[in-house]
Formats: C-alpha cells, structure tokens, sequence
C-alpha cells in the first residue's frame, strides 16, 4: 500500500502493483478482497493487455460469488 501511495507510478507499474496485490489476496482465499484490488488495477488501464486480462478475471469471480 506504501508503494501504491506514490503519486507519481506510471499507470502500468500501478496495475501491476494491484495485480501482486489481488494474487496475494487470491492466495489466502480472501476474494472479495481479491475482486477490490482487480478492480482498481482494471480502472488504472482498461484498455491494456493486463487490464483486458483482468476484465475477464473480474468477471468469473464476481460470476462465481454470486452462485
């Protein structure tokens, strides 16, 4: 979260960031915490091949919980 707080990340490195930090949630099965951080990476950059990738993952697991 420290190195999130930088104002100054380039978008890429910032989705990235919150990626890392959506895989470490999704390891200690805390999903919706997952879902959130996905989220926030998604929004950095939608239209990048990471936040295309996302967008699919988002949308499984936000399927999955709702079952």
């Amino acid at each position: 979260d420290k190195f999130l707080a930088q104002p100054d990340l380039v978008a890429e490195v910032r989705q990235d960031a919150l990626r890392a930090k959506g895989d470490t949630y999704a390891f200690l099965r805390d999903i919706p915490r997952m879902i959130e951080a996905y989220k926030a990476a998604y929004e950095v950059a939608p239209e990048s091949r990471t936040g295309q990738t996302l967008k699919r993952n988002l949308e499984y697991y936000e399927k999955m919980m709702k079952q």
